[in-house]
């Protein structure tokens, strides 16, 4: 039986294409988010982790959105 939460979070450019998926019953929860977004970081030259800085604070910035929605917590 397949699981029913599949997906990937990547880095891509013309000469990069990494990523770290999941295949799971849950939605992948705020923790394993950061921990995938870690291994991404992790497959990435020093040069390109520099490009996408912006990008991986605007990725904590969302999964930290979708941790309020799910718990319906008030900023």
């Amino acid at each position: 039986m397949s699981k029913k939460h599949r997906g990937r979070i990547q880095a891509e450019s013309d000469h990069v294409e990494e990523s770290v998926s999941w295949s799971q019953d849950n939605p992948p929860d705020l923790q394993q988010g950061l921990e995938m977004m870690g291994k991404l970081k992790e497959k990435l030259s020093k040069k390109e982790l520099k490009k996408r800085e912006e990008q991986f604070e605007q990725l904590k910035t969302f999964y930290g959105k979708c941790l309020k929605i799910r718990w319906n917590i008030q900023p």
